[in-house]
């Protein structure tokens, strides 16, 4: 039996809440997955190397190994962690350089969240 299947059992007063089954977990990280390779088009010039778009990914699930996407926005979190992952390998760029490749709409929402939960991924 799995983990939350257990836990179902063994509290019956706790039934009527809502865990993350597996089946529904795999089915957020394709979907995360299809997101962030829409993400990542944004940088075409220079283009992020692979090891970049690999450890952004790890960064990725490792975060919501913790916390929740009703916490914090998908979308937000994959651009922080694509930054982060730019730092960890090295590829030089700043934060102002990196939210001018997003909409504009959303560039000072973004680049004050990365600054702000840099420090939340790095603790996972």
């Amino acid at each position: 039996k799995s983990v939350n299947q257990k836990f179902r059992d063994n509290n019956p007063c706790c039934a009527e809440f809502f865990y993350f089954l597996l089946k529904m977990r795999d089915y957020f990280a394709e979907n995360l997955k299809e997101s962030y390779s829409d993400s990542v088009v944004y940088f075409e010039a220079p283009p992020l190397f692979r090891s970049i778009k690999c450890t952004a990914m790890n960064f990725l699930k490792r975060f919501y190994l913790k916390h929740s996407a009703m916490e914090f926005y998908p979308q937000n979190v994959m651009l922080l962690c694509v930054y982060f992952a730019c730092k960890v390998d090295e590829y030089i760029i700043g934060i102002d350089k990196f939210v001018s490749m997003l909409e504009e709409s959303l560039q000072m929402e973004t680049g004050s969240f990365i600054l702000g939960n840099e420090f939340l991924l790095m603790e996972h």
